[in-house]
């Protein structure tokens, strides 16, 4: 199920990144579409494979991507969150966002965090457990 799960993400992630590339009046030619795929294909096979959140990862990029091409910037912000919650590579988006000076966007993604890393753990496991494990966290990550 899991698998299945991963697959479906990929799938619409490849849609919604063709969608996020054909804009404006251009379109993105199929070759290109499958190039991306093809290059990509060991990595989603790996994924799969070794049962990591990276296909989950690209979702929430992709997904981001897209709200933010739909003018949606505070969700877009709220779907960077989720990538970042999952892996923290999708933090440097941040730095992109902050030199384009995208307020709403930072803001969306900004409550997002605060409230996945710190709202959602107290009201789960209680304010002392979760300050135990954010700092065991913290130790790990750092």
């Amino acid at each position: 199920m899991f698998t299945l799960l991963k697959l479906a993400v990929v799938v619409l992630a490849v849609f919604a990144a063709v969608a996020v590339c054909n804009h404006e009046g251009r379109k993105m030619p199929a070759w290109v579409a499958a190039l991306g795929i093809a290059w990509g294909l060991a990595m989603i096979v790996s994924d799969i494979q070794h049962a990591n959140l990276n296909c989950f990862s690209l979702g929430a990029i992709v997904l981001h991507l897209w709200l933010y091409r739909r003018g949606r910037d505070t969700a877009a912000g709220g779907a960077l969150a989720l990538a970042i919650c999952l892996k923290m590579t999708p933090a440097l988006f941040l730095l992109y966002w902050l030199y384009q000076r995208n307020w709403k966007l930072l803001g969306g993604c900004l409550a997002a965090l605060a409230a996945a890393v710190a709202v959602v753990p107290a009201a789960a496991l209680g304010p002392d457990r979760a300050v135990e494990l954010t700092a065991t966290w913290m130790r790990n990550l750092v």
